[in-house]
Formats: C-alpha cells, structure tokens, sequence
C-alpha cells in the first residue's frame, strides 16, 4: 500500500502533499518549485534506499494506492496484520487512513495487529468514534507502547503490549546484515529526526574532546550539509545504517530506532527528547525496559552528553530484559497464528 503522499514518483502530487501544511512552501507555485528543486531530489533518495531494501528481502502484493482499489481487489491471505510503527498515527498521515486499519477486509477473524502504535500519548477527539469502530473489527490487537494501551482502554478496547519488530528477532540476523564499512571505528555518529542546530554543535564539540570523527547520518542531506559545513553527512542504505550504528563509538539521537540498534549492539547512546516531547514516550518506554533512562539527555548540553555517553551500562541485564520481552511478544504472535490455523 503506497498512499499519494508517499508516492514519490508522482512528482507534482508528492510535492503538492509535502507542501500543503507549511505556511513557508505553500504559499505559491514559486514557493513549490522553489522547495521540489532543494528537497524533491534528497526524499526520492531516501525513499529508494528503503525500496530497494525491501524489494530485495520481501515479497509484495500489486501496488495499492488507495482504500478502494484495495475494497475492489483485495489481496488473499489467511492472516492479515497491521503493524508496526506508527500506522495509527493520524497527525503523520493527516487523516484516519483506512488502510492501516485493514478496513477492506471483513472477517474479522482474519485481522490482528503487532505492535502498533500511535505515535504519540493521545487521540484527538474527531478520530475516536471511527477509530473505535474500525478497531473492534480486530481479533487481537497488540500495540508498541504502554500509552497505546491506555489509548484503546478508553476507547474500552483491550489491547498486549509487545516489544517492536526490530527486537522480535535475534542480534545475530542484524549482524548478518550489517556491511562492515567502519570496522575502525573512532567516529560518532548523530542522528536526527528532528533537527537540532545546538544538539549538533555539542555532538561536534564531543566528538573533538574525545578526538573522534564526527558523522551525520540524514535524510535532508542538501539541507543539513547547508548547516554541516565540513562535517561528513551521509544518507546510508539500510545494511550500511545498522553497520554505522554497530561500529560507532558513539551515538547521539532523538530515533527510537537509533536507540534499539544501540541496545542491540551495545552502542553507547545518549538520546536528546526535548525536540519531540509529542513521540517521546516510546523512547523513555524502551529505556525504561532496557533500565537505561539514564541515556535521557533533557537539554542539549556538553556535561549531559558526557555524562550519559560515559555511563557505565550493564550490557547483561540490557540483553535479558529484550531476551524476556521478546519471548513474551513472540508467545502472543505465536498463539495468534496458532488460532489462524487450527
């Protein structure tokens, strides 16, 4: 399912989506050629890198582009799974987005969710109605957070918290894809999703204390190399993300992700919340499984970056909380086909 927002090679479309919420790029069609000429070209990238991921270890369907060619086609399959990440996140797509919620098939014996999430701590009170609705048509749910369960206990829905995707399997099938191209190591890396101009000038001022290479890893490539003069910035393919992650010394974000490939490789990590306070329960749930909420950096300064990158982390009890979870999580997924089957 590529929705038109993500349909990066409908250009004009792609553009006008991308746009249309900014009062800067909105504004007139100059201000639209002006923002597909910085940007159109970098987002391509970042999709592709991901496409081509995908298509090279998964197997697809056609290519759906809305609820009613799925209603008119839909694809069979015994089991049908809505999952992960932030598929419920109705302030990221821009509406209650059909599709994620597996509106097109009816049986609901046939519908389960792993690991969903909402990206954030509450619903606005337009979608509930709706998204009550759709979700009672689930079998089983299980969502990614603790907030997404207090989330459906309003909506009086029951719901299992599940550890996420990225940790359902073992380190070594992420080790067996990492492509070693910093074996070295003697780099840091900094991560942002949301960009943070003094969160990069005191991961550059870390990085030379401690005389390491300083490495950006962006999506906004031609944006943030503007701002990164001199700084290596690079948009990796997935293999080469979690080989750079791997092989850090360091790694300083505010991704989810960057914190779960850090916890799985042992990574030390200082993760910077203030700039998404909206999305930030799922990184303190994840820290606070992994007893790692010391890693919280709560402003952007030299003396906590030092403190929770120099923290003495006791990898073990790291690995035995994931290990515990994920045999609880992979319990449910298994009861859940089991039923599906017998």
């Amino acid at each position: 399912y590529v929705p038109e927002r993500s349909n990066i090679y409908d250009r004009k479309k792609f553009v006008e989506l991308q746009v249309k919420d900014s009062k800067i790029w909105s504004r007139s069609r100059i201000t639209k050629l002006i923002w597909e000429a910085l940007f159109y070209s970098s987002k391509k990238k970042g999709y592709e890198l991901f496409s081509s991921f995908l298509n090279t270890y998964a197997s697809f369907t056609r290519e759906y582009n809305s609820i009613e060619e799925l209603n008119n086609d839909v694809p069979p399959a015994d089991l049908y799974i809505t999952g992960s990440d932030q598929v419920w996140n109705t302030q990221w797509s821009g509406q209650v987005d059909y599709p994620y919620y597996l509106e097109f098939v009816k049986d609901k014996k046939k519908k389960i969710s792993y690991a969903s999430s909402f990206g954030r701590d509450y619903l606005p009170d337009e979608v509930k109605p709706i998204i009550k609705t759709l979700l009672m048509e689930y079998r089983a749910i299980s969502v990614r957070e603790n907030s997404g369960k207090h989330i459906l206990s309003d909506l009086g829905l029951n719901s299992t918290v599940v550890i996420d995707p990225t940790m359902l399997c073992e380190k070594s099938v992420w080790e067996n894809l990492a492509h070693d191209i910093e074996a070295k190591k003697n780099y840091v890396i900094l991560y942002q999703i949301k960009y943070d101009f003094t969160l990069f000038k005191k991961a550059k001022e870390y990085a030379k204390d401690t005389k390491k290479r300083l490495i950006v890893i962006s999506l906004e490539k031609r944006k943030d190399s503007i701002k990164m003069f001199g700084t290596k910035v690079i948009m990796p393919e997935v293999q080469e993300f979690i080989s750079y992650i791997k092989n850090a010394d360091a790694i300083i974000t505010d991704s989810f992700h960057a914190c779960v490939f850090s916890c799985i490789f042992h990574t030390a990590f200082a993760v910077y919340i203030s700039s998404r306070k909206e999305m930030s329960s799922r990184i303190t749930e994840l820290l606070q499984l992994c007893n790692l909420e010391g890693q919280i950096v709560e402003a952007a300064s030299s003396l906590e970056l030092k403190a929770a990158l120099n923290s003495n982390v006791n990898w073990k009890l790291v690995d035995e909380r994931i290990t515990n979870q994920r045999k609880l999580s992979q319990a449910w997924l298994d009861k859940q086909l089991n039923e599906t089957y017998n």
